[in-house]
């Protein structure tokens, strides 16, 4: 027969808030695996469609007044 344990905390400890982080990185991160999967056709399409712009001289040129 196989037992299950529950482990029982307050929340609000160090434990629990680490948990939900962790729980919440991997619910974002697999959504994101599964858009992506769902989409990768189109989101590749668009990211093809701006490469003439990403390697443009005004591309360049904004790049360095946002690092300013």
């Amino acid at each position: 027969m196989a037992r299950v344990y529950v482990t029982s905390a307050r929340f609000g400890d160090e434990g629990s808030w680490r948990l939900l982080g962790v729980t919440i990185l991997l619910v974002v991160l697999l959504t994101i695996n599964t858009l992506y999967s769902a989409y990768q056709e189109s989101i590749d399409a668009w990211w093809e469609s701006g490469r003439e712009f990403r390697e443009s001289r005004s591309a360049r040129r904004a790049g360095i007044c946002v690092s300013w």
